[in-house]
């Protein structure tokens, strides 16, 4: 079965909306008692490595997404159709690869009234670290945009990180990053201390 040139050009801007909704924190989940939020913490994040892994593979699919007689570039591309480009194919998904294993990382912060709890989650395909805690040790919310190493390659000239601490009372802090435009860094300040302050019944520095 063959999806037409139309469907194809759904799906790559379906794909499209999907990898630019990498940048930045999501709400995936809110009401009144729960409060889910996640966020890449890495550049280039597993979106690129998707990316990077679903181009190099083009030619193995290529002819189930445009219609026989397609004029397409896709169509007829002898180089990498050739059996001879199978080996370098492959090797060019394995940056694809090694950036979605062991680079993108994912944050997700949930924060639970019903049972006191917030926890924080740093993971990736190959690693997991997980901080949990009672919600009535949160005695304060700070954002502050960091500096951490980022790849050009892949946006990180005009991307930059943004770190959330929630200050406990015992002194200790819990921490976690996300990726903003840097056009949007004191936006994205603002409303991410508010969404977890109001959430939480805490003070923000806009009030004072």
């Amino acid at each position: 079965m063959s999806f037409t040139q139309e469907n194809f050009n759904k799906l790559g801007m379906s794909l499209l909306r999907s990898f630019a909704q990498q940048i930045g924190l999501r709400i995936i989940d809110s009401d009144s008692n729960n409060l889910k939020l996640e966020a890449d913490a890495t550049m280039p994040s597993r979106g690129i490595g998707r990316w990077i892994i679903l181009l190099s593979l083009l030619p193995f699919y290529s002819d189930f997404i445009v219609e026989p007689g397609n004029m397409s570039p896709l169509n007829g591309y002898d180089f990498f159709n050739h059996l001879g480009a199978i080996p370098f194919r492959l090797c060019l998904t394995l940056p694809g690869l090694w950036i979605l294993l062991f680079y993108g990382k994912v944050t997700r912060c949930v924060f639970d009234k019903e049972n006191k709890t917030f926890s924080v989650e740093n993971k990736s395909y190959i690693s997991n670290q997980k901080v949990k805690g009672n919600l009535e040790d949160i005695s304060a919310i700070e954002v502050t945009q960091i500096e951490k190493p980022a790849w050009n390659l892949f946006r990180g000239s005009i991307n930059t990180h943004i770190q959330v601490n929630m200050m406990r009372n015992s002194g200790e802090t819990v921490s976690f990053i996300y990726i903003e435009q840097k056009n949007r860094v004191e936006s994205s300040i603002l409303k991410t201390r508010n969404t977890i302050t109001e959430f939480l019944g805490l003070s923000s520095d806009s009030d004072n």
